[in-house]
């Protein structure tokens, strides 16, 4: 499927943000990894993310690093989780204001994901 832009990282970032509120609770600081699956997008591959920030709604933000990078760190597994959002640079053209689709940069399945 086309996607209508491809979204990279931050200037001096790994990956773009990725934010995600998991369906139980669980306590992480900055550098710590997580594991879980989207469940809401019906996806099959579980991710990684390196913790940037969770906010006390239970909000957290990382990077998608994978699972290869996470290898012999200790990561705490979230379950499953909801995405909230992303942030990154948009390389194409998005339009403001209505659904879109794009490439996060390293989706591991090349899957066009949306959103507005």
């Amino acid at each position: 499927m086309k996607y209508a832009y491809k979204l990279l990282p931050l200037k001096g970032e790994i990956s773009a943000r990725k934010s995600i509120l998991p369906f139980k609770y669980t306590k992480v600081k900055r550098g710590d990894y997580v594991l879980g699956r989207p469940t809401m997008q019906g996806c099959p591959v579980q991710h990684v993310l390196e913790v940037i920030e969770q906010e006390k709604s239970g909000i957290i933000t990382g990077w998608v690093v994978g699972p290869q990078f996470s290898r012999g760190k200790k990561v705490v597994d979230v379950g499953d989780y909801s995405v909230i959002r992303f942030e990154g640079i948009a390389e194409g053209k998005p339009v403001w204001g209505t659904r879109q689709t794009f490439l996060p940069g390293l989706c591991m399945m090349n899957l066009t994901h949306s959103g507005i």
